[in-house]
């Protein structure tokens, strides 16, 4: 017998591993009860990464979403040439300064792991109709069927997101997310934005 391809069943493995595609999850929150009351706004938004594309992508992503909420948000690298700030405070006070921002909200990635799993290959039999004759009873031959193993990858990124007011720079609000198949692009930014936006508004901080 011949071995095949069966389109059917690749399409379904196929679906079955697309429906396992990018979610994201707090991890965990924590608000200064002391700054209860505080309204942010006016907020400058610093993803701290050294891939340009990412970065911007992510800023662009978060000041949209903040602007749908009427409040005020600018891009770090809109302020700094395109130049990626660096993770120290003198930096980040810089740049600060010179966007007159009251609010800033720092994103990292802080880890991320990919792990590897193999579902077996196997044989699958499929039926072929075979007409046979004045009843019209269709009697079958089978052929078998080939599915070569799949190597299914999950890879999960987690993120710490930092809320400064910049006046006392004391720490507001703190976060950590995950993100799992994430592909980092505009999509899966608004899910993690979107994610870290729903608590802030149930801490009524936004």
């Amino acid at each position: 017998m011949k071995n095949v391809f069966f389109p059917g069943l690749l399409l379904t493995i196929a679906l079955l591993l697309g429906a396992c595609g990018a979610s994201v999850k707090m991890l965990g929150s924590w608000m200064d009860n002391s700054m209860a009351g505080y309204s942010i706004d006016n907020v400058l938004v610093i993803g701290l990464s050294r891939k340009d594309i990412k970065r911007n992508l992510w800023e662009n992503t978060f000041v949209e979403l903040l602007a749908k909420k009427n409040i005020k948000a600018q891009a770090s690298h809109n302020i700094t040439d395109n130049q990626m700030i660096e993770p120290d405070r003198q930096a980040i006070i810089e740049a600060l300064q010179k966007s007159g921002a009251k609010t800033v909200l720092i994103t990292r990635v802080i880890d991320s792991n990919t792990e590897i799993k193999t579902l077996p290959g196997f044989v699958h039999y499929e039926p072929l109709p075979v007409y046979s004759g004045m009843h019209d009873y269709y009697g079958f031959a089978y052929r078998s069927v080939y599915i070569p193993p799949v190597d299914i990858s999950k890879t999960t990124v987690y993120l710490e997101s930092n809320v400064y007011d910049i006046a006392t720079e004391k720490l507001i609000w703190t976060a950590q997310s995950e993100a799992i198949d994430a592909n980092l692009l505009k999509s899966d930014f608004t899910k993690i934005a979107n994610l870290l936006l729903n608590d802030l508004r149930k801490k009524k901080l936004l």
